[in-house]
């Protein structure tokens, strides 16, 4: 009998040491940027440089949380937007970091030296990560300079582009022929072609050219490079300009909301009305006259089309109204707030102590809890099976002897 215990004592210590192991044993460093790239690929003077930076958790158990991502420039390159914010990386995936920035006009060619710091949660701990990138500056003698505004659509909705051309030449340019295109046909102008004509530009002198335009409704967010073409005279004759214009598809969203009271809860119904994915999502509710022991919800991730409830439990409500607060991270990094109003019809005093039964809310394990937990109540079962077993053998046995 004891020897089976043993037997399943090591196995037990074995299995359970081998996966703390394998959780504590993963990467420091879990992230590790994989590739860069720029829009425009070839960066001029004077450039809007869209940069995309794929970070990769190398990790095999431990995910990364709460990733924090701040961009440091040269001085000759001006930040439009340097940090951004991803909630979490699962162990062995890659997501991107976008970022924007302006070269100066009177930058010099070279490679110049960025830093981007990386700081994010590690079972529990903060880890500060430092990486460098190199980012290329050219000087072409480019005649125009094209900006697009905005710089952000959202898929499927009508959006006004507007694309700044500015002569940068000392001298006039005319009969100037402008065209826009994304290479798959994913972002298009409603209405009209993609071709515009402006019979003069003065020197250093900017027109603008207005599109209505939509991206596909089923479109992958993310950055998007729109090849602009310029053909235009000046008195060295007809030249033609190819540049790169990176779009971001994606952004923010929208959320509707309902309310449903019971004597102890207040249940909010989320749902994502919008056509952007919503992370991070953190329901709050405020106002006088409402009573709650928890006023803070965290529903995690709210996909497109998707909804969820946040259960607020009462101790008091005598307000007619009350404020929500959603709080989220859109598709470009960037953290969100929405503020909603809804109506309280009833008057409601809870003075018992009932638990919290928050409905629909994610309250998952880590991925390192997991196979620990199954592991011990595998192990748990089986010493059950065995030593029941041998009970029963071993009174078969005495009730033989004593017949």
């Amino acid at each position: 009998m004891k020897k089976y215990f043993f037997v399943l004592l090591v196995l037990s210590l074995f299995f359970i040491s081998t996966v703390s192991a394998e959780t504590t044993g993963d990467y420091l460093y879990l992230a590790n940027y994989d590739a860069v790239s720029f829009i425009p690929e070839v960066i001029d003077t004077g450039d809007v440089v869209s940069m995309t930076v794929d970070i990769e958790n190398m990790g095999t158990l431990i995910d990364i949380i709460d990733l924090e991502a701040e961009l440091l420039l040269d001085d000759s390159l001006e930040g439009i937007k340097t940090t951004y914010t991803i909630s979490e990386i699962n162990a062995g995936s890659t997501k991107k970091l976008v970022f924007e920035f302006k070269v100066n006009e009177n930058a010099q060619p070279g490679n110049y030296v960025s830093t981007l710091n990386l700081t994010y949660d590690r079972l529990g701990e903060e880890v500060f990560q430092q990486e460098e990138i190199i980012i290329p500056i050219i000087k072409t003698a480019k005649k125009v300079d094209i900006v697009v505004s905005p710089s952000v659509v959202s898929p499927g909705s009508k959006e006004t582009l507007t694309f700044t051309i500015t002569n940068l030449t000392n001298e006039p340019i005319t009969n100037l022929s402008f065209t826009w295109d994304e290479a798959n046909d994913l972002v298009l102008p409603l209405g009209s072609d993609n071709k515009r004509f402006v019979s003069f530009i003065g020197e250093k002198q900017s027109v603008e050219i207005e599109y209505v335009v939509a991206a596909d409704p089923n479109i992958i967010t993310g950055i998007y490079p729109l090849t602009a073409t310029t053909t235009m005279n000046d008195n060295n004759g007809v030249t033609t300009q190819e540049s790169t214009i990176g779009l971001i598809v994606g952004g923010t969203t929208d959320f509707e909301i309902s309310v449903d009271t019971t004597e102890s809860l207040l249940s909010i119904n989320i749902a994502n009305i919008g056509t952007n994915n919503a992370e991070s999502v953190i329901v709050k509710i405020l106002g006088e006259g409402i009573s709650t022991k928890n006023n803070t919800e965290i529903v995690g991730n709210l996909d497109r089309g998707d909804y969820t409830i946040a259960s607020f439990e009462i101790t008091k409500i005598t307000a007619k109204e009350a404020t929500i607060e959603i709080d989220y991270t859109d598709t470009t990094g960037e953290r969100q707030t929405i503020t909603k109003t809804i109506q309280l019809n009833n008057t409601i005093e809870n003075t018992g102590t009932r638990g919290n039964e928050a409905a629909g809310n994610f309250k998952g394990k880590t991925r390192q809890q997991l196979p620990i937990t199954e592991l011990v109540v595998l192990v748990g079962i089986v010493v059950v099976v065995v030593v029941g077993y041998k009970k029963r053998k071993f009174i078969r046995k005495k009730i033989k002897g004593v017949k």
